[in-house]
């Protein structure tokens, strides 16, 4: 801190000193930080409504586009390319269509994502007898056409999966009796097989079935012939299906080929025809035209949000105007390069503190926002009465005095002007009358010639809050080359 001649080189800050200085000043960093918590979330808001208004605009254009017709939409990306490039870009197109819906398929099928290795089928097994010799084929066939009705298989997604395509019900079902002869047969074994998920309830399709059954006798009977029909036996069980093993294979074998035909086809497009390509396609899937399954959840876009005010950004805000107000205060501190409090005045000087002396002063306007009585209250709760004050620092200098010897002393002020010209003042007048001996000499270090130190023996140093530390750099350099003797140091501030 200090170099040959002790004179301050690095500016102190002390850290208690500064916090209360900072809460001096809690009326203006209230400003900065409610100023800052409305200016962050307003910066926020900002640039969220563009967002917004950004956002509402391609949503109403996406939204136009979308409310034309399909084919309207087709036509004006096809018109993009001349009239020789379209018919390649066509041929993909629909290569693609038949990719997604077989793909769709085999993603919504509940057939289709059964174990055909463990498959569930339900087998219900009924004997059909004729009264009149109707034709056993004919009632068979009946009841099959019956079941496929669009009330029966209703029923069953209601039982099975009620979101599920009613197309991915009907193909459940397997009402296929080839062994069921036709002609002149009293009765025969009708069988109804119902593949099914895990997780579906048995019972339920059979209570269905039987009631379906029950209710076709009665129209099958007045409109085929009278006959009679009773179930003997129900089956849940596992079966081994080579037949959907070996449409599932198709199925894939018949999307790789068809994949294999894109990228091929594609690889012959114009970056332009690509561009039509896959445009056209999600036009088409936008439509509904072919759309892969996605759960619904997820196809529902959300509306957009309107911007508010955040009061997370709010609180972010205040908070940083907090940072922002304390470290502004710290670097102005530092580029003035002042004398801040009285331990850093001892520290500079390197002498004893033999009294401070604070000043409460009514401020107005800005000096107002920069200060507060009540903190200074808290702070300075012990030093406020000036006139306590300057009497002891009185008796401390009578006691140094009568210590060292001295009838005469010089006061040497450094950065006081004349805003402390009372205290100096009385300060004098007070360390006079304690000794009559003692004759005390003022001197202004900022405007003194420095011949006047040659007749100065003994001294005190007068600082001040605004003190320039390189002044008291100079100060203490030439009070060293004139032999003074550095008796202590009086720290004067207003408030």
């Amino acid at each position: 801190m200090e170099n040959s001649y002790n004179a301050p080189r690095e500016i102190e800050i002390d850290l208690a000193d500064l916090i209360w200085k900072l809460l001096m000043q809690w009326k203006a960093m209230l400003l900065v930080c409610i100023a800052m918590a409305l200016l962050i979330p307003g910066i926020k808001y900002a640039k969220d409504s563009s967002a917004y208004k950004a956002e509402l605009a391609d949503k109403k254009k996406a939204e136009e586009e979308a409310s034309k017709p399909v084919e309207d939409r087709i036509d004006a990306a096809l018109k993009l390319l001349p009239a020789d490039q379209r018919e390649d870009v066509l041929f993909v197109v629909q290569q693609q269509d038949m990719v997604d819906v077989q793909k769709e398929y085999l993603n919504n099928s509940i057939l289709m994502n059964t174990d055909p290795a463990n498959q569930r089928q339900l087998a219900l097994k009924f004997v059909l007898k004729s009264d009149n010799g109707t034709d056993m084929r004919t009632l068979a066939n009946s009841y099959s056409t019956y079941l496929h009705r669009a009330d029966t298989l209703e029923s069953l997604r209601e039982i099975i999966s009620p979101d599920t395509d009613i197309v991915y019900i009907e193909e459940l079902i397997d009402t296929r009796n080839e062994d069921i002869w036709a002609g002149d047969v009293e009765s025969a074994m009708y069988t109804i097989s119902i593949t099914l998920p895990d997780d579906v309830d048995a019972d339920r399709i059979v209570e269905l079935i039987d009631s379906e059954v029950d209710e076709f006798h009665d129209e099958i009977n007045s409109s085929v012939g009278e006959h009679s029909i009773f179930r003997v036996n129900v089956e849940d069980r596992s079966v081994f299906n080579k037949d959907m093993i070996d449409r599932r294979a198709n199925l894939t074998y018949t999307i790789n080929n068809l994949n294999s035909s894109i990228d091929s086809a594609k690889g012959k497009l114009s970056v332009e025809q690509q561009a039509a390509c896959e445009s056209i396609v999600a036009i088409k899937q936008s439509s509904g035209s072919v759309q892969e399954s996605v759960p619904k959840e997820e196809t529902s876009s959300s509306d957009t949000q309107k911007p508010g005010f955040s009061k997370k950004y709010a609180v972010l805000g205040f908070a940083l105007g907090a940072f922002l107000y304390a470290g502004i205060f710290v670097v102005l501190l530092v580029l003035k390069k002042v004398v801040a409090s009285a331990s850093t005045a001892q520290s500079y000087t390197d002498t004893r503190l033999l009294g401070e002396v604070y000043r409460r002063v009514n401020h107005k306007g800005l000096r107002w926002l920069l200060s507060s009585d009540v903190v200074a209250s808290w702070r300075y709760k012990d030093k406020l009465d000036s006139d306590k004050q300057i009497s002891a620092l009185a008796a401390t200098v009578d006691a140094v005095c009568a210590h060292h010897g001295i009838d005469k002393l010089t006061m040497i002020l450094s950065g006081v002007d004349n805003v402390f010209d009372d205290i100096v003042d009385r300060i004098v007048t007070t360390c006079s009358s304690e000794n009559n001996k003692i004759s005390i000499n003022l001197v202004n270090a900022d405007k003194m010639d420095e011949k006047t130190l040659g007749s100065v023996k003994n001294a005190i140093y007068m600082l001040c809050s605004k003190s320039k530390v390189d002044n008291l750099g100079n100060l203490i350099s030439l009070i060293k080359d004139y032999d003074v003797t550095p008796l202590g140091t009086v720290y004067l501030e207003e408030l």
